[in-house]
């Protein structure tokens, strides 16, 4: 993938990654965007991170089903909202699909708490692979999305492998078998 692509992605927030291939595991800049589901470049984007990544990306499945569904309908406000974290700082109407490192979607729960769908880091950049470059993308998906719903609880289904990730993040599994996030709230 090397296209850039006219996106109508929103900037949300500056957020830092950390990167394995330095020795100090240093920390480098990175952008959290919105994708704007009535966009169709932002559909194509979603478009050409499921052909690059493959079958080893198994929710990104879910989360392009879930974009394409919404442009079709021409849903002007969806249920459902993703975002993206990107390594690329500047420029982010010409938005470049290499630079996106993980993507999520979530959906406002009724009683106005946040529901993760689902949650997909570039699978070159899974705790797996021994070719990343950088750690802890759904780490930092999850942080920045606790800091900007930081009075909402977080909630979301698991599999059998990611539950172990929700519970080092401080979800807890409910007794519907849920695992939220509560916040404290002062």
């Amino acid at each position: 993938m090397t296209n850039n692509i006219s996106f109508k992605a929103q900037f949300i927030k500056p957020v830092y990654i950390k990167r394995v291939i330095d020795k100090d595991n240093s920390k480098c800049l990175a952008s959290f965007v919105e994708l704007n589901q009535a966009n169709i470049n932002d559909v194509k984007a979603v478009e050409l991170l499921h052909k690059e990544w493959g079958d080893k990306a198994k929710y990104l499945k879910n989360i392009y089903h879930s974009i394409c569904n919404n442009f079709k309908t021409r849903t002007e406000s969806p249920d459902s909202k993703i975002y993206a974290l990107t390594t690329q700082i500047s420029d982010l109407e010409n938005l470049n699909p290499n630079g996106i490192e993980g993507v999520v979607e979530v959906i406002p729960a009724p009683n106005k708490d946040l529901f993760i769908s689902f949650i997909q880091v570039n699978p070159k950049n899974t705790y797996k692979s021994e070719d990343r470059v950088y750690s802890k993308i759904g780490t930092e998906i999850i942080d920045t999305l606790k800091k900007l719903f930081s009075r909402k609880k977080l909630s979301t289904i698991s599999g059998n492998n990611s539950q172990s990730f929700y519970e080092k993040n401080n979800f807890i599994e409910n007794h519907c078998g849920l695992l939220e996030y509560i916040p404290k709230i002062d």
